[in-house]
């Protein structure tokens, strides 16, 4: 079982008059309910339908299109990355962007995306969660392209994919831009599994074969409406399932982290360099560090010395 919490639920209505003008609207009470945090932590993930409007949707479905058509040159291009079979030309696209597995550093990149990201109905959530220093340190658009789009295997994002000390302080929201569903290819999380920490590789093929057996328990999938956004832990192991419909799958990932955090030096993970970038420096909305080939971009809040 999984509860699903609707943004009308963390809404109230308002009435207010000032100088005779009579103001009404829904008011976004923003942070997680005790409730909301407590499933959070305990299986770590979250789903919170409709959090997204119709008009947010559809310019960030817009923003992909022009993206994955290869309107925006200023995108770069070495991140945006094939699917494994076209490549192997197992099998073939239509179109380029139905030929596409991932897009990521956009919201670096690209003020639609930013803008996204910095959605104050998503940061309120965070914050509840990481707190008031956030900063972005990664975002991916997963495509999963019609009849193409292939499975990912369970993995953790922390430590080993990015590398943040304290690992648990890593928060993705997961943006339905289409609706989600098992035949599409939907995300499943391994219900509670954030709370064994970190697990080395041969932990996570363990996991693999049990999923191959049949044998994993505890799987849950988030079938979710476009707008809708889930929430997982940085430790939760997670995977995807091969898109067998006619649509594509498009979900928006954008990885928070807290602004105090600092990077784990690791063989995999180079020793970060807290130099500010230059090359962002034509762009305003974007305050950014250089970290490993990773930016980090303050959401809201403040950055300390010596953290990402």
């Amino acid at each position: 079982m999984r509860a699903i919490y609707t943004n009308q639920m963390k809404q109230k209505r308002i009435h207010v008059k000032i100088r005779n003008i009579k103001i009404e609207g829904n008011l976004n009470m923003g942070q997680l309910s005790k409730t909301q945090l407590t499933e959070y932590q305990n299986n770590g993930f979250l789903i919170l339908e409709n959090l997204l409007d119709a008009d947010e949707v559809k310019t960030l479905g817009d923003r992909i299109i022009q993206a994955s058509n290869g309107e925006l040159l200023h995108l770069p291009q070495d991140r945006f990355e094939i699917e494994k079979e076209v490549v192997e030309g197992k099998v073939k696209a239509d179109t380029y962007g139905n030929s596409l597995s991932k897009i990521s550093r956009l919201a670096f990149n690209d003020q639609v995306f930013d803008h996204h990201a910095r959605n104050p109905k998503i940061l309120d959530i965070i914050e509840s969660i990481l707190g008031e220093d956030i900063k972005l340190y990664q975002d991916q658009l997963f495509m999963k392209p019609p009849k193409i789009g292939s499975r990912q295997k369970y993995h953790q994002d922390q430590p080993l994919g990015f590398c943040i000390d304290p690992p648990e302080m890593m928060v993705t929201a997961w943006t339905a831009v289409d609706d989600s569903t098992q035949e599409n290819g939907c995300l499943w999380m391994l219900k509670g599994s954030h709370k064994e920490g970190p697990r080395h590789k041969e932990e996570s093929e363990n996991i693999e074969r049990a999923f191959e057996a049949g044998t994993l328990k505890n799987q849950i999938p988030l079938t979710m409406k476009a707008g809708s956004v889930s929430l997982h832990h940085g430790l939760i192991f997670h995977s995807s399932t091969v898109n067998n419909s006619n649509k594509s799958r498009r979900g928006y990932a954008t990885h928070y982290i807290s602004g105090k955090c600092t990077y784990k030096h690791s063989q995999r993970c180079p020793k970060q360099d807290a130099t500010v970038m230059k090359e962002n420096a034509n762009k305003p909305w974007v305050k950014s560090v250089h970290c490993r080939t990773y930016n980090t971009s303050l959401m809201r809040g403040k950055t300390y010395p010596g953290c990402v």
